[in-house]
Formats: structure tokens, C-alpha cells, sequence
């Protein structure tokens, strides 16, 4: 394990092709919104249709426009606009640490690139749209440099909890050692764009338990090819 501290990390905004001036929450608020649309669209586009609050049936041609009118006009209402993509051919848009989640909105298209890719060296890099890596397991200490032990006395990790059984006591294995398990909830993507977005042979991926949204709004989210290792 790793003998530091990453903390909580940053969140990060990717946003191309429009002069928004936006905070994090705004951020989080506008995807959040995507991720009800999301669901929506998914049941009714397999049943049919789907019920929301208002007591209204929609189609998922229906609530993809219902997005689009209520969601994704207002966030560019009254705002510069030009169409913007993302390239990123052999590069890497990722979070570490807990907590930490990314957001990226483009008023064009954005191509993820490929998976790995070897240097002039023979080094090989990877690639992709990221939050998260297991090297981001964290021994937690405090300023001081001394290790956290929770109250029975466990070592504390950054992004691990002590496994526990109903009574709360901690669960050990056969050997004696405390079991630790992955927190829930870790660090989050939320991606909008406007035209395709070309994941192909590289890769969007979580850890830690975090959620994935993808809202391709006038294109095709292409994720046919990719590694067998990613």
C-alpha cells in the first residue's frame, strides 16, 4: 500500500465550445438532471413508453426532447456558442483520489483515442477518460506523519472501510487479518455532447463504486471495438 494521503482530490470540468462560467455544484445539478432523463429514456425506449410525475406518458423520442428543452437549452441560453471538440488521440483525462469526479461538455463531438499507446522509447502508456486507480489506495495519517487507526484500533485507508459483520464487529480471515472492503461511492463521469462521442478501442472507466453518465444528444455513442485488457 501506498504510505500517503491523497485526500479528497478536485473535481474537474472539461468545457469546450461555449463561454459558461460554471461552479461545480451547477455542475453536479445539470448532470443529476441528465441521469433522471437517462433513466427515463432507457424505460420507455424498452417498454414503450414511461410514466413521469406529471402523469404523462412519453415515448423516448419524447423524453429526448424533453431534455433537450428543458436540460441542455437552458445551460446555453444567452451563452456564446461555437461547435467544440475534444481529440484526444494518446491522452488521458483522469481524476485521482476520492471524491473526485469529472465532467466534460462539448458542443461538438469527442473522440477518447485508443486504449495504450507505445512512446519512441517502448514505453506504454494508457490511455482514456478516467476516475480512479487502485494505486490510489492510501495509508491515512495525520499532520504529523503518524499512521490513523479507527476507534478498535484498524489501520484507516483512504478510500477502504473495515469489513463489518451485523453486531459491528470487524470481520477477519482465516489468517486473523482484518478484511477491508472498497468504500460505496467513489468518483464520478458525467459526459455531454452534442454530436458523436467515439469511445472505440480506448475506454471510460470508474472505480470505488461510482456511476457513469453519457448523453450523446444530436450523435451516436460508438464503443464497438475495443481492448480485451481495458
Amino acid at each position: 500500500m501506498l504510505n500517503y494521503d491523497l485526500g479528497d482530490g478536485s473535481d474537474l470540468i472539461v468545457l469546450v465550445g461555449a463561454d459558461i462560467d460554471w461552479t461545480t455544484a451547477e455542475a453536479k445539478v445539470f448532470f443529476e438532471d441528465l441521469r433522471l432523463a437517462a433513466k427515463n429514456y432507457s424505460i420507455a425506449n424498452a417498454e414503450g413508453f414511461v410514466t413521469l410525475a406529471d402523469g404523462e406518458e412519453y415515448t423516448a423520442a419524447e423524453i429526448a426532447e424533453k431534455t433537450r428543452n428543458e436540460v441542455i437549452s437552458p445551460l446555453f441560453e444567452g451563452v456564446e456558442t461555437r461547435e467544440g471538440g475534444i481529440e484526444m488521440a494518446l491522452s488521458t483525462i483522469q481524476t485521482r483520489g476520492a471524491d473526485s469526479d469529472l465532467y466534460l461538455v462539448a458542443t461538438g463531438g469527442i473522440n477518447v483515442g485508443q486504449s495504450a499507446f507505445d512512446d519512441s522509447e517502448g514505453s506504454v502508456y494508457s490511455t482514456g477518460i478516467l476516475t480512479g486507480d487502485t494505486s490510489d489506495i492510501a495509508i491515512l495519517r495525520d499532520d504529523n506523519g503518524n499512521i490513523i487507526h479507527d476507534q478498535d484500533g484498524y489501520v484507516q485507508y483512504n478510500v477502504l472501510d473495515v469489513v463489518r459483520d451485523d453486531n459491528g464487529e470487524a470481520v477477519l480471515t482465516g489468517d486473523g487479518e482484518v478484511q477491508y472492503k472498497l468504500k460505496d461511492g467513489g468518483s464520478d463521469i458525467n459526459i455531454y455532447a452534442v454530436n458523436d462521442i467515439d469511445v472505440l478501442e480506448s475506454r471510460i472507466m470508474t472505480q470505488f463504486g461510482s456511476d457513469i453518465v453519457i448523453w450523446c444528444d444530436r450523435g451516436d455513442v460508438n464503443a464497438g471495438r475495443g481492448s480485451t485488457t481495458a
